[in-house]
């Protein structure tokens, strides 16, 4: 059985998801979904880390889940078949915008309350409500909490925690990537004027 740190996940293993998120070229996905929800971009990120390993722990198909759950975000096909009836798990753009707009869904129907809303990504807004009703942590009904004593919120906040000053750099590195690129052209253009 895993230990407790291994479930939430190593500085290391968000590390690496932060990077592959980057070399896939997917961080400005997150980035404009987390924008359009009004989603902390480090949660969208820690919920891809967890959920698929930022992908790489989906089969050839892009799937996981025992073929159930569908790309970076992991939709699954038994509840969500018109998303995925219509959409390729390699379609990292609308997986992901899909995904954000689940969780910002989910955080409307539960008073406002984002770590419920992350817990009703894996146990459904119905199974959280119950385990509030009954008294019980809004994790109880997700899979790790029942299989580890460890919430799914727990894991993908914490996760969220590891990526923030990651993605910062990645950010900065980007833009930086951005303005050299446009300053470039604008020398250039002004060499060929």
């Amino acid at each position: 059985m895993p230990t407790r740190a291994q479930v939430l996940g190593s500085e290391a293993t968000v590390r690496a998801h932060v990077e592959r998120a980057r070399t896939m070229g997917v961080l400005p996905y997150f980035e404009a979904a987390a924008r359009r929800h009004g989603l902390p971009l480090d949660v969208l990120i820690g919920l891809a880390s967890h959920e698929s390993n930022m992908g790489a722990a989906l089969d050839a198909s892009g799937k996981g889940d025992g073929g159930n759950a569908w790309g970076l975000m992991q939709i699954d096909q038994r509840y969500h078949r018109p998303f995925t009836s219509t959409h390729s798990p390699f379609d990292h753009q609308a997986v992901i915008e899909y995904g954000a707009a689940l969780l910002a869904d989910y955080r409307r129907q539960l008073a406002g309350n984002l770590t419920h809303a992350i817990s009703a990504y894996n146990a459904g807004v119905g199974g959280v409500r119950a385990a509030l009703a009954a008294g019980r942590p809004a994790d109880a009904p997700t899979t790790p909490y029942k299989a580890y004593g460890v919430g799914f919120a727990e894991i993908v906040l914490h996760r969220a925690a590891l990526a923030r000053p990651l993605l910062a750099v990645a950010v900065a590195t980007a833009t930086s990537g951005l303005a050299v690129a446009l300053l470039a052209a604008g020398v250039y253009y002004l060499w060929k004027k």
